[in-house]
């Protein structure tokens, strides 16, 4: 390796490190805490989904149902969320599916997925699918191919699942949640939802942001390169 390709292949180590994002077309309000009613001294309300913006239900009569956590400290039974101050229950009134439709990820992208999960009362399972909706973008139809899907069980506490190298088709794609079962046998009571996302970049470990005896060290590398490469061409 030349000394000039050298400086090239550090400097552009030093950067990745520092500057790593994950931009993607990610789920919308995918921590719930964007609602469009009051919640004032309640701990949970049932509401017309179009006041949750950017989920939808199948449920007949459209609620969905949102937990406020009210943070770390809650003495609230059910206890905090994961993320920010709300989170939902996967069904208010009805066994139904909770769902989000994503436009805009790019034929042949690497996407990802996260969420939080946990039980309400012990442990509960809920499902997660993925599935493109095809040319059409409409689900239910035989041009859909799904994408990826499984199961998740967890008790009482969040637990954090995430998961990446699903290659997209390049049309809408529907992030859909339903219980599967619960801690007490009702579907209605249980499977809590937290912090999820989908897109390129998520479900991806975040690189370390380097310490600053690391970064020294590489500039220290850079600045020795460098005068290796003067002293070459003096020579």
């Amino acid at each position: 390796m030349t000394p000039r390709l050298l400086t090239r292949t550090l400097l552009a180590a030093a950067l990745g490190a520092g500057l790593a994002t994950s931009a993607h077309a990610g789920l919308a309000n995918g921590s719930f805490e964007d609602l469009l009613v009051e919640m004032p001294g309640s701990l949970f309300v049932q509401t017309a989904a179009e006041n949750v913006p950017g989920w939808m239900t199948t449920a007949s009569d459209g609620k969905i149902e949102i937990w406020q956590g009210m943070g770390p400290n809650s003495e609230v039974p059910e206890g905090p969320s994961e993320d920010g101050s709300r989170y939902a229950e996967l069904n208010a009134t009805q066994s139904s599916t909770l769902f989000q439709d994503v436009t805009g990820v790019a034929a042949d992208a690497i996407v990802g997925w996260s969420l939080a999960h946990r039980g309400r009362t012990g442990e509960d399972t809920m499902r997660l699918t993925i599935t493109d909706l095809g040319e059409d973008g409409v689900f239910g139809t035989l041009d859909d191919e799904e994408l990826f899907t499984d199961t998740f069980t967890d008790g009482l506490a969040w637990q954090q699942h995430s998961g990446t190298d699903i290659v997209a088709l390049g049309n809408t794609v529907r992030f859909a949640f339903e219980a599967v079962s619960t801690a007490n046998g009702d579907l209605t009571t249980g499977n809590f939802l937290d912090a999820a996302d989908f897109g390129v970049g998520v479900g991806v470990p975040t690189p370390p942001v380097p310490e600053p005896g690391t970064w020294a060290m590489m500039l220290a590398g850079l600045a020795a390169t460098a005068g290796i490469a003067r002293r070459m061409r003096r020579a």
